[in-house]
């Protein structure tokens, strides 16, 4: 729009520099100045504008607050920029108030017509404009390249690194104007980097729905609304709109903007580990997600958005149960009908506005249909271009396909084969086709159908077929997975995938292991299974789709070391694969496949962490008539028993493991045997029985021996080497780590190698060898780094930790466990129950060692470390003190034995009262006893000598 009152001008072409400026705060400003807001408002245009003019800038608009010019060069831009603000600073306001701009400035080529600029650039500059602070100027880094070489006298640029946008789209590098008579630090940028997030990143641009994302601005930041329903028609662009909502109220929500899709879920019950997943919260041992994701949402400020609801039987009652225990949380849901919610604000989502066909406009500005169209042409046709003579035909496409956004993205799909004059004919010729369809259905939905069949019959032959069999997949497909169940098509697959992704039904995405994954729009693979059914070959592409996920979990589950960590990796990202497929397979009855799938699952569960989920999945597997034995029953009973044990349910572990291994020794099946014997060992060592744990891990180590399984024979040594650590055992615990340590690295296993120099780690600081734990430690961190394991980061951190508080650094060691107990809680991963008591104690003694003000400043202070300035802190803070807190001498010689007495039993956690009762001795005398121990020994509190006791071998818990 152009500014009011203003006479038509001739605008810059070809490659421009926009200037965009607002006044931070300018509501609340309003409110303070009252009627003289007016007056302040004239003062801030004119000093723009006389900074505009005098670069040769030209005005485009000036709505509100805001200001928006054009320059034909960007030096000149940039010089305005400063030159405004520097008018700005100096500027006498009225009662001292100073009026703050932000100012973003951007290089490109945008379109110009009839005093304005449409495309891209100019929503980029507006972006970066919003990012900024007041008294701030951000340039773009294609701006960036035109003035570097040329910059106003005394203008400097700070590279600010790449930021995220609110428009979704790829990142911008930006930097700041620095002058000297210029503020030069702010707080961080207003970008999607500024708040926790996990928005993804979008391939396309935001177009059609300025007018809706504003009311929906309004609407969802205001006090009293919690949940904000867009409702609509599939195809509509519910879910970008919802997305670009969230992005743009960002700043609002200081916990984060979370985005939970829902496509693959129809069951209410997962819902919550859906969001679970989105959070990044793990499992907490003996309380359900359904109980521990309200309590992290509780007291944060957060907004969710709930993609897809329309997908799941009866959502709401857990919508409802959300927004009524987290008091602060606020939630964007998508789905075709309303939730039905008191706490609802219902949003129905019209279709884009469309011209009438026929009609003569502008074509770029008049309408949002026709604007999407062009824009998503020219992504697989850079040249096309609406002329004159295509304009009424392009508003015909849109105006026949009612507006609908994916409807629309389909048809401009095909210019890249058709022009769209032959567009328009087939299309019309398919909507006339299906003009005698469901009378009870929506008639948008009947167009969107129609694009679809249309789009559907151009492909050949080869690919429909193709297309067809895809659509079993949920969140996505892999190149080897698409290969496995289309191979009996006889044509050469990778070649159809390509001609699909030139076509827009599917697109391709790179995996973690740079190899290539394919995703299709959840409405297109809603059509494909309709036309897989109608060809008769919906079961067929079902069998095949959970026979090769079965197979991958065959492989996973067997424990071949050489593909346990890639097939894991995979898996995982199939995890709604391997899901739709246990769910297809339970249904239709067929109990070995459903066995086999499952245990497959339930191996990724448990090496994921999705504990809860994956026991509630085997636990269903496991009441299908499976028969009373049999090979796939056992594996499946022994993944039940692995998740049921690592869930605290012991005596259901206990159970099907001992079923499991009672199956596989009768069948020879030995391997299996030792990993079912091992987990036994697991359960009793939790159980606290320490000589059955041994023998188990021990039976299970002779029989790796005669396999010649050497992860297996290592994994065996570290369990034993844990046993032996849990009684006081140090030597043989260190001796028994090492040789497993030596067989980790022979045979490339990081993952047992990080876990054998954590253990290590654990064993030389029980030894009082803080010099050697802290390189285990660092070692076995840079492992676990490397692999992601955030339970491995967290354990290695806080050994870190009780380094630095023996080194006396008790400050840093509360900001080190105060963020790890931020990660672990993320990770659903708490502190074993073997370390549980030394992790308390740990704990206890700083506390006791700090005021309650420095421990809480400094427990404040670690939440907010990021993970690398918590790995730097905890490997500086568990360097060597200069003098060691407690001499190496002091181990037991200078105490008495009943000073040692006294140290075991604190150890223990007793009270003075305690300890008197249990020594026969007067509580005074107990006291006496605890004072000489921390005078001889440089201690500082009752909890240091816990700390000392257990470090060396004085505890008797752990001697037991």
């Amino acid at each position: 729009m152009r500014a009011p009152n203003l006479p038509p001008m001739a605008l810059p072409t070809g490659t421009v520099t926009f200037l965009f400026a607002d006044i931070e705060g300018s509501t609340r400003l309003l409110q303070q100045v009252g009627d003289g807001y007016a007056a302040v408002l004239a003062d801030y245009r004119r000093l723009f504008r006389a900074a505009a003019a005098a670069h040769a800038g030209q005005e485009v608009d000036m709505p509100g607050d805001a200001c928006f010019f054009a320059f034909a060069r960007a030096t000149e831009a940039v010089a305005a920029a400063v030159d405004a603000q520097l008018a700005l600073q100096a500027h006498p306001w009225p009662d001292g108030r100073m009026v703050r701009a932000r100012i973003g400035v951007h290089t490109g080529e945008p379109f110009a017509q009839d005093g304005n600029y449409v495309g891209l650039d100019v929503h980029r500059a507006a972006r970066i404009c919003s990012a900024a602070h007041g008294g701030q100027i951000l340039l773009s880094d294609a701006t960036r390249v035109f003035v570097e070489q040329a910059l106003p006298d005394g203008v400097a640029l700070r590279d600010l690194g790449e930021h995220r946008l609110k428009d979704l789209q790829r990142p911008e590098r930006l930097y700041q104007a620095v002058h000297p008579r210029l503020p030069e630090s702010f707080p961080a940028l207003r970008t999607l980097d500024a708040r926790p997030n996990n928005l993804p990143q979008l391939p396309t641009q935001f177009i059609g729905r300025e007018h809706e994302l504003k009311s929906l601005q309004q609407m969802l930041l205001t006090a009293s609304v919690r949940l904000v329903t867009l409702t609509g028609p599939g195809g509509t662009g519910k879910t970008r709109l919802a997305l670009q909502l969230a992005a743009a109220a960002v700043e609002e929500f200081p916990h984060g903007v979370y985005f939970v899709p829902l496509s693959h879920v129809n069951d209410s019950d997962m819902i919550i580990p859906a969001i679970a997943r989105a959070l990044e919260v793990g499992e907490v041992k003996d309380h359900p997600l359904q109980q521990t994701v309200p309590q992290y949402l509780q007291d944060r400020h957060l907004l969710l958005v709930l993609d897809n609801l329309e997908q799941v039987l009866t959502p709401a009652p857990v919508v409802h149960d959300l927004l009524a225990r987290c008091p602060h949380l606020k939630i964007i849901a998508t789905s075709r009908e309303r939730l039905h919610l008191s706490w609802e604000h219902e949003f129905p989502l019209p279709p884009l506005q469309t011209p009438p066909a026929g009609s003569a406009f502008d074509v770029q500005a008049a309408s949002p249909a026709i604007a999407l169209f062009v824009d998503r042409a020219r992504m697989v046709q850079p040249g096309f271009a609406v002329t004159p003579d295509t304009a009424g035909v392009v508003a015909e496409i849109c105006a026949g396909l009612d507006g609908l956004p994916l409807a629309i993205e389909l048809a401009a799909a095909r210019v890249k084969l058709l022009p769209v004059r032959e567009i328009a004919r087939r299309l019309q010729d398919q909507l006339r086709l299906l003009q005698g369809g469901p009378l009870d259905a929506p008639e948008r939905h009947r167009s969107l159908q129609a694009a679809m069949l249309w789009s559907y019959d151009l492909l050949s032959a080869q690919d429909r077929r193709l297309f067809r069999r895809l659509s079993v997949f949920r969140g996505g497909v892999a190149l080897d997975s698409a290969e496995a169940v289309s191979q009996d098509l006889d044509f050469d697959v990778l070649t159809g995938l390509g001609s699909l992704v030139d076509k827009s039904l599917l697109r391709q995405v790179q995996s973690q292991d740079d190899s290539p994954r394919f995703l299709m729009l959840e409405t297109i693979r809603q059509f494909g299974l309709e036309r897989l059914a109608a060809e008769g070959d919906l079961e067929e592409a079902r069998r095949r789709h959970a026979e090769h996920f079965a197979g991958l979990g065959d492989r996973l589950e067997a424990g071949i070391p050489a593909d346990e960590e890639r097939l894991a990796d995979r898996l995982w990202r199939d995890a709604d694969n391997v899901r739709a497929a246990l769910d297809r397979v339970i249904q239709s009855g067929q109990t070995a496949l459903a066995a086999r799938v499952g245990a497959g699952l339930g191996w990724v569960f448990y090496m994921r962490g999705q504990l809860t989920e994956g026991r509630e999945r085997l636990a269903r597997v496991m009441t299908l008539s499976l028969g009373p034995e049999g090979p796939a029953r056992a594996r499946a009973a022994m993944a039940a028993g692995v998740l049921a044990w690592s869930t605290g349910e012991t005596g259901p572990a206990h159970t099907w493991l001992h079923d499991a291994l009672r199956y596989f020794e009768i069948h020879e099946d030995r391997q299996r045997e030792a990993v079912a014997t091992a987990f036994l060992g697991h359960v009793a060592r939790t159980a606290g029985d320490l000589v059955e744990a041994a023998a188990r891990y021990d039976r299970a180590h002779w029989i790796y021996r005669d396999l010649g399984h050497d992860t297996g024979v290592a994994w065996t040594l570290h369990d034993l080497g844990q046993i032996a650590r849990d009684r006081g055992a140090l030597d043989e615990a260190t001796s028994l780590e090492e040789q497993s340590l030596v067989v980790f690295r022979q045979r490339g296993d990081r993952w047992g190698a990080a876990w054998a120099l954590w253990n290590l780690g654990v064993t030389a600081h029980r030894q009082g060898h803080d010099d050697r734990a802290r390189a285990y430690y660092a070692e076995s961190l840079e492992l676990y780094q490397a692999l992601n394991d955030r339970r491995g980061i967290a354990q290695c951190l806080e050994g870190l930790a009780a380094i630095a508080f023996v080194a006396g650094r008790l400050e840093e060691s509360v900001r080190v466990i105060a963020a790890v107990d931020a990660l672990r809680a993320t990770a659903g991963a708490p502190p074993t129950i073997s370390d549980r008591t030394e992790y308390d104690r740990t704990v206890e003694a700083l506390r006791a060692g700090l005021s309650p003000d420095a421990y809480a400043r400094a427990w404040e202070a670690g939440g907010r470390l990021e993970p690398e300035q918590v790995i730097e802190l905890a490997l500086q803070a568990a360097q060597p003190p200069s003098a060691p807190a407690v001499p190496p001498a002091a181990k037991k010689g200078p105490l008495t034995d009943r000073e040692e007495e006294v140290a075991a039993l604190v150890a223990r956690g007793l009270s003075n009262r305690e300890i008197a009762s249990a020594l026969s001795i007067a509580e005074r005398t107990a006291v006496s006893h605890i004072e000489h121990i921390m005078n001889k020994l440089s201690l500082h509190s009752r909890a240091q000598i816990a700390v000392w006791a257990v470090r060396y071998g004085l505890d008797e818990h752990h001697s037991s």
